[in-house]
């Protein structure tokens, strides 16, 4: 099975906070639930907040070799089953 996923994006510090993100983490969301998978993300200090709003929390932090560190982030399964080809959320 194949998953599609996005990987890497940035926004332009000027161009922040206009829902961009928000739209693209409710879209991968919205996939993983019906999928019934949990979700993964690699994120940076300024992603951090946003994917908390979506049920991301800290998993790992990550230690890059140039210095930097990033945070491996984690979102469980959050839909348990299919209820009239919605997924059902889980209680």
């Amino acid at each position: 099975m194949r998953i599609t996923d996005l990987h890497i994006c940035f926004t332009h510090p000027d161009f922040r906070r206009r829902a961009a993100g928000h739209m693209m983490m409710q879209w991968g969301c919205d996939l993983a639930d019906q999928l019934m998978l949990p979700g993964y993300i690699e994120a940076s200090k300024e992603g951090n907040f946003l994917y908390k709003t979506f049920g991301f929390y800290d998993h790992e932090t990550i230690k890059w070799e140039s210095g930097g560190d990033a945070v491996a982030m984690k979102r469980d399964v959050t839909a348990a089953g299919f209820s009239g080809g919605k997924a059902k959320p889980m209680n």
